[in-house]
């Protein structure tokens, strides 16, 4: 009986050492499968102003692009040295070649010069997708490389800073380019909204709330403005009820303008004191003609809630974050000084750490739906009477499903 014992006692030793030994050098066989390549390896720039951007985790697109294809030309991006962090162009420029490198596709860089005088139409044609850029509607004129079906079909028109274009502008662009290849940073109705995720230094996770935080605010003060009494009403009032106001100054402010005792004046901030001044800050409100600028959708990256201020007629300041809601925007009457008050002091009372409009794999998704829509180069020329421009039976399919 003894010996029977000890042989069952010895079995379940057996078994129990072999199932330790299967947890101990036991892999999940999909790891096997995991193979991280870094898309710097595979990537060769013709200019060195986002090779900063290369070191990025590959993910799959467009499979069916043999490698020796899987080539995207900039055209007119300019030097990321020369733009301003503030400027949306910035933000644009550097999270579309982000995403193209992380989507496999090498990138090449070429002025608007060297495109018109020293391209020719099968060196373009090589090229997946040509991205130009547009800064400004001076930039707007006609190439003879757009002449080539082969050339236009891969065309994408970036379009940042979107305040700056008016109607005849997009009339002017819609002679040649369809409504899909104008991507506009902010949403506007004759262009496709593309958008862009802000690149900071700091990154764009979400942020420790400062014990002091409950107690910022931020005023901007556009260039040129002749601070209103209605601004500086909203401030002595902020101040009053025991808000710490910091106020910047986006230009030039005229030097006779006064503003409240207490008021923490600011200029020229560095990104990484405007961060700090966001981490801490709880609202931003802007005072004056609102320019294109990235600021809002940073200070909401950054937990900051931003107080729209609208006119009777219903025109808002910044009417592409109207729609969001509390507590990352609230839309107030500019008229109402109480409310604008009581609104700050409604986003110090509901917080929220860090709110990321467009991420990154947000922004890789449209890029990919970018590079992946082919439907204007496969079209047939010789069939001149078939639409090209959009599905017979879908004409108003979005281009970017995960934006609309």
């Amino acid at each position: 009986m003894a010996i029977k014992f000890l042989n069952q006692f010895k079995l379940l030793v057996i078994l129990l050492l072999g199932v330790s030994l299967r947890l101990v050098f036991w892999v999940p066989r999909s790891s096997a499968n995991i193979h991280h390549k870094s898309t710097a390896d595979a990537s060769v720039f013709a200019s060195r102003d986002y090779q900063m951007a290369a070191n990025e985790t590959r993910r799959n697109c467009a499979n069916w692009v043999a490698e020796d294809k899987r080539r995207i030309l900039l055209v007119n991006f300019q030097p990321i040295e020369k733009l301003s962090w503030m400027a949306e162009e910035y933000h644009m420029s550097l999270s579309l070649v982000k995403s193209c490198l992380k989507l496999g596709f090498d990138i090449h860089h070429v002025d608007k010069s060297y495109f018109e005088n020293y391209m020719d139409p099968g060196e373009l044609s090589s090229y997946h997708r040509i991205l130009y850029m547009l800064s400004s509607p001076s930039d707007v004129h006609w190439s003879h490389q757009f002449d080539h079906r082969d050339v236009i079909c891969k065309i994408r028109v970036l379009l940042p800073d979107g305040k700056i274009w008016n109607d005849t502008d997009f009339l002017r662009l819609s002679l040649r380019f369809q409504k899909k290849q104008l991507l506009v940073a902010s949403p506007h109705e004759d262009g496709t909204y593309f958008g862009y995720y802000p690149v900071l230094s700091t990154g764009v996770a979400a942020r420790p709330v400062s014990s002091m935080r409950e107690k910022r605010g931020i005023i901007v003060l556009s260039p040129h403005l002749k601070v209103s009494e209605t601004a500086n009403e909203v401030m002595k009032k902020l101040i009053d009820a025991g808000l710490i106001i910091h106020v910047i100054c986006s230009g030039r402010l005229d030097v006779k303008v006064e503003l409240p005792n207490s008021a923490i004046r600011h200029q020229d901030l560095s990104q990484e004191e405007t961060s700090r001044l966001l981490s801490q800050s709880a609202f931003l409100i802007h005072f004056g003609d609102t320019v294109a600028t990235p600021l809002p959708v940073i200070a909401i990256s950054f937990g900051v809630s931003v107080i729209n201020l609208s006119s009777k007629d219903g025109t808002s300041q910044m009417p592409s974050l109207s729609e969001m809601g509390m507590p990352y925007v609230y839309n107030v009457d500019i008229d109402d000084e109480d409310a604008i008050v009581s609104t700050a002091q409604l986003s110090v009372q509901y917080r929220f750490a860090s709110h990321v409009m467009v991420t990154d794999g947000v922004m890789e998704d449209r890029v990919c739906a970018l590079v992946e829509d082919d439907s204007m180069c496969s079209c047939p020329s010789q069939m001149s009477g078939m639409e090209c421009r959009a599905s017979f039976y879908m004409k108003k399919e979005a281009i970017f499903p995960a934006v609309e």
